[in-house]
């Protein structure tokens, strides 16, 4: 059962702060490369392991210092060395994204268990209040009962429709 006496997560984010991360997360995105993959390209397209990565920085140091003459005209050497970068550069920002992201779903998870956790309890104190005729209760427990059987897929308990608050 939930403590709902210990709340981890007790703030809300102003709304000149959310419109704040808002702008600046289109504007980091405004500033990046963008082209789109299709679902084939992503499934297709190898990805840069620690292997591939070491591997192709050994062919750029190859290139710049013994073969850029050797290759052919259609090998260009400034796009291996520009999509490198584009790479390493991406790899760091990618970091402090996830960081970012995982910051913001630790957050959410906590904020969303709270809140149902409270919203269940709130539901099973509806629940014993019509069941003990409470007045306007019942009303209260079965708009939330119908919300909760769709949620659920419990089936209701038809029981309590019936009884008349005292």
């Amino acid at each position: 059962m939930a403590n709902l006496t210990y709340n981890r997560i007790h703030t809300v984010i102003s709304e000149t702060a959310i419109e704040s991360i808002k702008t600046n997360l289109r504007h980091i995105s405004s500033q990046l490369p963008y082209i789109g993959l299709t679902v084939d390209e992503k499934k297709s397209f190898r990805g840069m392991d620690v292997a591939n990565k070491a591997f192709t920085e050994d062919c750029i140091q190859l290139l710049r210092s013994n073969g850029a003459e050797t290759m052919p005209s259609y090998i260009k050497i400034e796009n291996i060395i520009s999509d490198f970068s584009l790479f390493n550069q991406l790899d760091e920002l990618k970091s402090i994204l996830n960081q970012v992201i995982n910051q913001v779903d630790d957050a959410q998870r906590i904020a969303g268990k709270e809140a149902y956790d409270t919203a269940l309890q709130v539901y099973k104190l509806y629940e014993a209040a019509a069941q003990a005729g409470v007045a306007g209760s019942q009303t209260s427990f079965e708009k939330l009962n119908q919300r909760f059987k769709k949620n659920t897929g419990r089936k209701t308990d038809n029981s309590l429709k019936n009884k008349q608050p005292k």
